[in-house]
């Protein structure tokens, strides 16, 4: 991921220039398409995330198949950024 689009965004906000590369270096970029699950909830919690473009919606399982959409998240929304703070005890 690009310095610039981190540096864009306020959680990364006061970082500099070498920092934000190490950060983007490690980054993985990923394409969902419409319908696809990023995670569930339950799942583990090892992976912090960036809307670079696009909309994801987060989903809440209710009883039976029924869900409810709880959130729409664009460009520049950060989603587990908690993984990053564990230390995996």
């Amino acid at each position: 991921m690009s310095t610039s689009i981190l540096s864009s965004l306020t959680f990364f906000a006061g970082l500099d220039e070498k920092t934000l590369d190490g950060i983007g270096s490690g980054a993985e970029s990923i394409t969902l398409d419409d319908g696809d699950v990023l995670f569930r909830e339950g799942d583990s919690r090892d992976h912090m995330y960036v809307v670079v473009s696009g909309q994801l919606q987060i989903v809440k399982g209710l009883v039976g198949a029924e869900t409810a959409v709880v959130a729409t998240l664009g460009p520049g929304a950060i989603l587990g950024e908690g993984s990053i703070f564990e230390t995996g005890t």
